[in-house]
């Protein structure tokens, strides 16, 4: 059997057409946009640490010789403060 050259491909079909069509109801549009005001505070929140950078890294955990905290640049330097930023973002990220 051969297929005639203008015949469509065959496609699934997942919903009637009536429901492809079909606008989205309040309460739908109401937890979408209750749920991107969520992810949008998240992402700027990770910006902010980003962009501010000095002073939002947790502490080092470890100490000089004179007992005072290292600071995390000292302790893991500038590579450790990008990894850590990174974190930041991707742990942002990874709930979308």
């Amino acid at each position: 059997m051969t297929k005639e050259i203008n015949q469509p491909p065959e496609t699934p079909v997942e919903a009637p057409l009536g429901e492809c069509l079909a606008p989205p109801s309040r309460l739908d549009l109401a937890a979408e946009v209750a749920e991107l005001s969520i992810e949008n505070k998240r992402y700027a929140t990770a910006l902010r640490k980003i962009a501010k950078w000095f002073g939002e890294f947790p502490s080092s955990g470890r100490t000089w010789d004179n007992g005072e905290e290292m600071s995390y640049g000292a302790a893991f330097g500038s590579k450790g403060e990008r990894d850590f930023m990174r974190k930041v973002a991707s742990e942002a990220l990874e709930r979308h």
